[in-house]
């Protein structure tokens, strides 16, 4: 069952991240190509992520922790977040 959805561009490509509740883990298979189907629309690569329930994330890789793919994509995230940051505060004269 589909919890929640979002997405984020990083490097002009996008990442959806998709929250599902169930017994089992979300097939690998079935990611691939979901994944597929996004990008067949889209102007950037797509890259699709399902987290279970039980904090664990199903990528085009396999299988990893919730908090180690929070980790990874954070990194991938912290250039951009840190100019957001500054210009933020260039803005408000601080």
């Amino acid at each position: 069952k589909l919890i929640n959805m979002d997405y984020t561009l990083i490097e002009e490509e996008y990442y959806f991240y998709l929250d599902v509740a169930g017994p089992h883990f979300f097939p690998l298979e079935e990611l691939k190509e979901l994944q597929s189907l996004a990008a067949t629309d889209s102007r950037y690569p797509v890259k699709v992520f399902v987290i279970s329930s039980d904090d664990t994330v199903a990528g085009e890789t396999g299988y990893e922790s919730y908090i180690d793919f929070s980790h990874r994509i954070l990194e991938k995230l912290a250039p951009a977040l840190r100019a957001d940051l500054n210009q933020l505060i260039e803005q408000s004269n601080l």
